[in-house]
């Protein structure tokens, strides 16, 4: 999803450098959701970095406000540095890319974004058939397709083969585990409210629940929103 408040401006910050296998297998996981500071911050660009095909290695990531965009050299020399011949990552569904023409659409779960000739590519599996799960009356539902791909030899298991698949319809009912109604309930990123989990209407414990009934939920989320306003007031 294309989600995530703009969490800040990318003017004056450090020069960004490829990172390597090594530093993802030594990094933290983050947390439930990284902010991409500190010691969540590969983490945070592992979840939130997105390719574009007419950057120039890499450059922070302003349509998010975290993490990175990079272009196909540095896929390229990640890929050498590493000895690898494939990258899939996901995380980025029709809606981002319905804002992104100069990218391949992802209506069928998957679409190759950056191939290096002789070296290898990178490709986006999209898993959440129409997209989104949760809509209110009116708004758009994407009827695109999920996917997986499938890796066999020979080849090293680095030519992908992607299988697709709809929905089942009529949707089984379901409830969400936010407040469609409230206004950045299902924020993704680091300013969203995604934090409170399966709590029922009448106080009592849920699921994940604290207990806390729909009226005090509301009044947090309206405490986070003044305190963003706030924030943004300062800068």
């Amino acid at each position: 999803k294309n989600g995530g408040r703009k969490k800040k401006s990318s003017r004056g910050a450090p020069a960004l450098v490829l990172g390597t296998l090594a530093d993802l297998e030594a990094a933290s996981k983050g947390g439930v959701d990284p902010d991409g500071e500190g010691t969540s911050q590969i983490a945070g660009d592992v979840l939130w970095s997105d390719p574009a095909p007419d950057v120039t290695g890499l450059v922070p990531n302003d349509n998010r406000g975290i993490g990175t965009m990079f272009g196909p050299d540095a896929v390229k020399e990640f890929m050498l540095t590493n000895e690898i011949a494939l990258v899939l990552r996901s995380h980025e569904g029709p809606d981002a890319r319905e804002d992104r023409p100069d990218l391949p659409s992802v209506q069928d779960g998957f679409c190759v974004d950056h191939d290096v000739k002789g070296v290898g590519k990178l490709c986006t599996v999209f898993s959440a058939p129409d997209y989104p799960q949760f809509v209110e009356e009116g708004e758009q539902r994407y009827n695109n397709q999920g996917a997986y791909v499938v890796l066999t030899a020979p080849g090293e298991f680095c030519d992908p083969a992607p299988r697709s698949f709809h929905a089942v319809k009529p949707r089984p009912k379901c409830q969400p585990y936010y407040d469609i109604t409230v206004g950045g309930s299902d924020e993704e990123g680091p300013d969203g409210n995604l934090r409170v989990l399966h709590e029922p209407d009448d106080g009592g414990e849920g699921e994940y629940g604290s207990g806390k009934g729909e009226a005090q939920r509301e009044e947090e989320i309206a405490e986070d929103d003044k305190e963003d306003e706030e924030d943004e007031g300062d800068e």
